[in-house]
């Protein structure tokens, strides 16, 4: 995603991965007494972020998680979703966009999450859009092969390019 980006647009592009795996949303909640809290996922991301100095820089933000909450009711994903979503707009205040892959199904039998992941776009502002990942083969019933990430980081990069900069496909 990166790479086509800064080829594309000829400029560096900075990616700080925050992913965790196996983890469920309410591990990535923000610790609102503490929001750098060095224990959690949220806080150890915005900590480096800060401490790099770019996290007022963060354009923005894509989430593929979900897998582990295959039994999580789909309003209680939503809330936590939310809550995130919400303490990334205090935390990283010139986020122009969020990017919400949508899990396949497959580990956990996320069919709640999925569809939440669906309908982000249509209930949070900067949510600007949600891609499948069920489209794309290489995976083992669960885990993904690189080949996979290649592909999933081209179309994610594609749909960031026509946001960001206005490239049109």
């Amino acid at each position: 995603m990166a790479n086509r980006l800064s080829s594309e647009e000829s400029i560096p592009i900075l990616v700080i991965n925050g992913a965790v795996g196996g983890t469920s949303v309410w591990l990535h909640q923000r610790n609102e007494n503490n929001p750098t809290d060095l224990e959690s996922i949220y806080g150890r991301l915005l900590w480096r972020a800060q401490q790099a100095n770019v996290a007022d820089s963060v354009r923005a933000i894509v989430w593929h998680q979900g897998e582990a909450d295959g039994a999580t009711p789909y309003g209680d994903y939503l809330a936590m979703w939310t809550a995130m979503y919400e303490g990334w707009l205090i935390d990283y205040p010139n986020t122009e966009g969020v990017y919400v892959m949508q899990v396949r199904s497959g580990c956990g039998n996320p069919t709640w999450n999925r569809n939440v992941h669906r309908d982000l776009p249509d209930l949070l502002d900067l949510v600007l859009g949600h891609m499948s990942t069920t489209g794309v083969s290489g995976h083992d019933g669960c885990h993904f092969y690189n080949h996979t990430y290649v592909e999933w980081g081209e179309r994610i990069a594609r749909l960031l390019h026509r946001d960001l900069y206005g490239a049109t496909y």
